[in-house]
């Protein structure tokens, strides 16, 4: 069987273990129940579903975070959505769950789990990640509206392109050479995605208080 509308990361990929052991230590020894959508199963022929952890009722906005597993991988950043039509009947709830577990630095969106700085860092990395992906999506010829840019699974290419990004962004000066006046104002709190796409733009936090000597070229990062 496999979850409808959410991508868990491969087992030797970053999160995937946690991903994997967070859905047995959740699942396993308990009842669930299934709901089906249009496609009832893939390509191999798995029985594709939404696994409630009790029966639902209303199917409401309150009743998918409170009950559906599919949404708590996304909501506890365990997961990223991968809507395949036509199984789309959450697909807008599952952007907007994904997108406040993005802003929040939790799970995969987060660098170091749930230390006091693992907020700025996952918010961090969501600014500069989401202009990677925009940019990848724009040199194959494609538009992508900001809410769907996690909506599909990425392509391998893709994938090198984050790694790149990654490894250049941690030897960025606002990592490895921190004054004590950046460190308050940037690292003492849970900063927001706004927050550090602001940075990233133009060197500067939005208060005005300079971090970068400019802002990031992100080709230079991509080598």
């Amino acid at each position: 069987m496999r979850l409808i509308g959410v991508d868990t990361p491969e087992s030797t990929r970053t999160y995937g273990k946690e991903a994997a052991a967070y859905t047995k230590k959740r699942l396993s020894g308990r009842t669930v129940y299934l709901e089906l959508d249009m496609g009832e199963r893939d390509k191999y022929g798995r029985l594709l579903a939404y696994v409630w952890l009790s029966p639902p009722e209303s199917a409401s906005e309150a009743e998918v975070r409170a009950k559906m597993f599919n949404a708590e991988l996304l909501f506890a950043g365990m997961a990223q959505v991968m809507t395949v039509p036509p199984n789309v009947k959450y697909a807008d709830l599952f952007v907007k769950l994904q997108r406040e577990a993005r802003e929040a630095g939790k799970g995969l969106w987060a660098e170091g789990g749930a230390s006091s700085g693992a907020g700025s860092a996952g918010a961090a990395t969501a600014a500069a990640g989401g202009d990677c992906i925009k940019r990848y999506y724009l040199m194959q010829g494609l538009t992508v509206e900001e809410e769907d840019l996690f909506q599909q699974k990425f392509p391998d290419l893709l994938w090198e392109h984050l790694r790149r990004l990654v490894r250049n962004f941690a030897a960025l000066p606002v990592w490895v050479n921190r004054s004590p006046t950046i460190s308050s104002a940037v690292f003492g709190g849970k900063q927001t995605y706004e927050f550090w796409k602001h940075i990233f733009d133009t060197g500067t936090t939005p208060s005005g208080l300079n971090v970068l000597a400019q802002g990031v070229n992100l080709d230079r990062l991509l080598v």
